[in-house]
């Protein structure tokens, strides 16, 4: 029956060949008659069905639809079918059956070839399932495909983009989308393309412009394309890329900028408010301090003797705090600057203490120090690292009760320099170990009675040890059980080289030294000429600009101690008036103002001030510059013309 079915298909002269090929062949091929017996199968259907050919050939297999169909109707069917197979598992085939006819036309059978597909439709899922995620992805963020055939210059694009550009995409053409690009943003987004085009090797290109719907709306579109090569290489064939709708990204972009530049300007207002409130404090705690120096001179009376160290302890407290508001401003611009050299840790932790001895004696707090015999030595800014224990000894003493205790350590711990405090205060919430340092935070136990302060303190103690390359930590089991606060520093290179003495200077005679003070605070400027005269100067006072270039030119000064914001003519302009008159006296200039921030300075340097001290002056630091500059008052002083 295969022998006849090969032969009327093919031909007799090709029998043999054909049989050939069908045993080879990887396709199923089979014949059946008009009863679905099978009348040929080759090898591939019979390694199918897994049995061999005598349980095969002759036998009824009518479970194929297209079969009977071919036999009913005699037309050729083709499809594509799962089909389970006799080990349970199922496949994809290709199917194709044609009728089989005699001489006369009747149908006698059919012949079938099936064709293994399972691969393909397996690769086409995958095609299918990426290509979907793909379409889901550009869904979810908002994008939509194009792609531009270079040499047909066509471009095919998604609805979506036809809703960015308010066309229909029924309707519009590639060039209609071109058309609503705007006129002045057209030229960047051929330049974009081209560029990308023109680059070795090619490359992408990201570009924005706007867009014109015919409603008259203008949106703005971002587009992200690249040069797709033709298969063996060389010129592009086409361009392939998305495009998104970036309107209201523009405007939130928009919003945080305006935001941003508010939040600048209000910054710059809060350091201006800063450094103003400081300038505003400062005027009167300079009289109050002069005042107290004054008092020294009056220690026999038992009110004074008693009195006198509290204020000055106050004012001392209220000058640090006006100086940590300023600090913390300039550490957040980035304008403290260090003045680094080396330094004994131990004698930066004495010195540091001295101040707060008599406080802790009257609060009745035991105050013990342990520094290690040599003290490690480290690279800094001397002023700042005392102002770093100064506020650590400060925050114990707050916290710690009557009866209680403070130690302050110093010592090495390999390449560091350890600075502890402990206290037997009232100790620290675990929550908070950190959160005491962030700027205005504090840690308030309960019962404490006090006030926790402004949250200053330690914030900027850790901003200045990190300027240091340092670290500082907290310490505690909660509250009740005290705290520790350690700060770690990196010993100087100079390790265990104490810093070389300098020879003490040489007090100058200052009783023939005339000094004038200028200052509109006539309480500030009386009580610092009282504290000149008890000290041996010759002083005088002016409460004007003129007044003071009157008196420059008049009496001819040594010195003159100049305030900044006078009524009518400011400090500067004093001094530079000064400065430009050639030829005739030039005293000493001292600018005592309360704006001391840095650029103060630099601008008092560049005015012709030969010094720059910041109200409430330290009387030692005036005292000091003064000899210093009375010393020096015979050079020359350059003119400012």
């Amino acid at each position: 029956m295969g022998v006849r079915v090969l032969n009327w298909l093919f031909g007799g002269d090709q029998t043999e060949l054909l049989r050939a090929l069908a045993q080879e062949s990887e396709d199923c091929i089979y014949a059946k008659d008009l009863d679905c017996r099978i009348t040929y199968a080759n090898p591939a259907t019979l390694a199918l069905f897994g049995k061999p050919p005598a349980e095969v050939l002759g036998h009824r297999n009518d479970e194929l639809p297209a079969d009977k169909r071919v036999l009913e109707t005699g037309e050729p069917t083709e499809s594509e079918i799962m089909v389970p197979l006799p080990d349970g598992t199922a496949r994809w085939w290709w199917a194709r059956q044609v009728p089989i006819r005699d001489a006369g036309g009747r149908i006698t059978g059919l012949l079938g070839i099936s064709r293994d597909i399972t691969e393909r439709k397996q690769h086409e899922e995958q095609q299918e399932t990426i290509a979907r995620q793909w379409r889901l992805a550009l869904d979810a963020a908002g994008l939509g495909w194009w792609q531009y055939n270079l040499a047909e210059r066509a471009l095919d694009y998604d609805p979506r983009i036809a809703a960015m550009f308010g066309v229909d995409k029924a309707q519009a053409s590639g060039e209609d989308l071109i058309r609503q690009v705007h006129p002045e943003d057209l030229a960047n987004l051929q330049d974009a393309v081209g560029d990308a085009l023109r680059s070795r090797p090619m490359g992408t290109f990201t570009v924005q412009f706007r867009v014109r719907r015919s409603t008259g709306e203008e949106r703005w579109i971002e587009a992200h394309g690249m040069p797709l090569p033709s298969r063996h290489g060389g010129r592009a064939k086409c361009l392939i890329g998305t495009v998104a709708d970036i309107t209201e990204r523009n405007k939130i972009e928009q919003a945080l900028r305006d935001t941003n530049a508010k939040l600048q300007e209000a910054h710059g207002q809060k350091d201006e408010f800063i450094a103003t409130l400081a300038h505003e404090l400062r005027n009167p705690l300079a009289p109050l301090r002069n005042i107290v120096e004054l008092l020294k001179t009056k220690e026999e009376d038992p009110v004074v003797h008693r009195l006198r160290p509290v204020m000055e302890r106050q004012i001392v407290h209220l000058t640090r705090l006006v100086d940590d508001l300023l600090d913390v401003s300039r550490i957040s611009r980035g304008a403290m600057h260090l003045n680094r050299q080396v330094l004994d840790l131990g004698e930066v932790a004495r010195a540091s203490a001295d101040p707060l001895l008599c406080a802790m004696e009257a609060a009745n707090i035991a105050f013990e120090m342990r520094i290690e015999t040599p003290a490690p030595h480290v690279l800094g800014d001397e002023t700042r690292l005392m102002q770093c224990v100064t506020n650590l000894l400060t925050n114990a003493l707050k916290f710690t009760h009557s009866g209680g205790r403070i130690t302050l350590g110093v010592r090495h711990e390999g390449a560091l320099a350890v600075l502890e405090l402990r206290d037997t205060g009232s100790g620290i919430s675990p929550d908070n170990l950190e959160r005491i340092f962030q700027l205005f935070v504090q840690d308030q136990p309960m019962g404490f009675r006090g006030t926790a302060g402004l949250g200053i303190g330690l914030a900027l103690t850790r901003r200045l040890v990190e300027l240091h390359g340092g670290t500082v930590r907290a310490f505690s089991r909660g509250h009740g059980f005290g705290s520790k606060f350690r700060i770690e520093l990196p010993l100087a290179a100079q390790a265990g080289l104490a810093p070389a003495p300098s020879a003490a200077p040489q007090r100058p005679d200052v009783r023939d030294v005339t000094v004038l003070v200028v200052d509109d605070n006539e309480d500030s400027a009386d009580s610092l000429r009282e504290m000149l005269n008890a000290a041996g100067y010759k002083a005088s006072c002016a409460y004007t600009g003129q007044a003071a270039l009157d008196a420059i030119a008049e009496d001819k000064p040594d010195v003159a101690l100049l305030d900044i914001g006078l009524p009518d003519i400011d400090g500067y302009e004093v001094c530079r008036r000064v400065r430009s008159q050639s030829g005739t006296h030039q005293p000493v200039l001292i600018a005592v103002t309360g704006w001391g921030q840095e650029r103060d300075k630099e601008r008092a340097t560049a005015s012709g001030f030969n010094g720059h001290l910041t109200k409430p002056a330290d009387p030692g630091k005036l005292m000091a510059m003064l000899r210093e500059m009375v010393s020096t008052s015979r050079r020359p002083v350059p003119s400012q013309d």
